[in-house]
């Protein structure tokens, strides 16, 4: 297996008291090797989000018509079903075209979700292979896939994916929720452009040059998507 496709290719829903979908199965039921029916995505593989942050965290121009989510373009689609938002305990920064998950130092540190059913086992080793997660060589891996107990749902465990790169501090996301993270950063940079045209940040909004870890990742995966 390759060590990634991600990073040059990819790299909320509000979670709160609000139940999964009712037409998905209760969250709360496991296999009976205990191993998770379940996967969490916080970033880029949430459903629905504006075209154009998924089409740059896949290396892609935006414009034109209006994409499919990138799960769909994954060939992942299809062996999820998507049962409602989420929270889990972890800190979330941003690394311009996606966000890294790192795993909570205090109690407060919470990022909100999607809650995904697993309805094709087959789907994990593709997006492990996106993700750039290698079971064989964990030191070598983008990010690691690993077990998580939900914080809502309670009680139910799930897969999901931590970034196993150290992150620069100042690129937290507070708030955990990296769909309202999008649309705040999109906002202050079209503030920047009216003041201030010349900003020296990409697109994504992150910044120009190939100094930040995001685009010493992208530049480095950019190469693979179709391998």
């Amino acid at each position: 297996m390759s060590a990634g496709l991600k990073r040059g290719a990819k790299r909320a829903a509000g979670a709160g008291s609000s139940p999964p979908d009712a037409r998905a199965p209760d969250p709360r039921g496991g296999a009976a090797d205990d191993t998770p029916q379940w996967l969490v995505v916080y970033g880029s593989l949430m459903r629905g989000l504006p075209a154009r942050a998924t089409a740059f965290a896949q290396g892609e121009a935006a414009g034109g018509s209006t994409p499919p989510d990138l799960l769909d373009r994954l060939g992942a689609g299809a062996g999820l079903r998507r049962v409602g938002p989420c929270r889990v305990a972890g800190r979330l920064f941003d690394l311009g075209a996606y966000p890294a998950l790192r795993p909570a130092a205090e109690d407060a540190d919470v990022v909100r979700g999607e809650l995904h059913a697993i309805v094709d086992s087959a789907v994990l080793e593709r997006l492990d292979r996106f993700e750039g997660y290698d079971p064989g060589d964990r030191a070598g891996s983008d990010y690691l896939r690993e077990r998580i107990e939900l914080l809502e749902p309670a009680g139910v465990v799930a897969w999901i994916y931590f970034d196993n790169h150290p992150t620069a501090p100042a690129a937290r996301v507070a708030s955990g929720d990296w769909r309202r993270h999008l649309a705040e950063r999109d906002d202050s940079a079209h503030a920047c452009a009216v003041d201030e045209p010349a900003t020296g940040r990409d697109a994504t909004g992150g910044a120009t040059g190939g100094g930040s870890e995001g685009s010493r990742r992208r530049g480095k995966e950019a190469a693979r998507w179709d391998s």
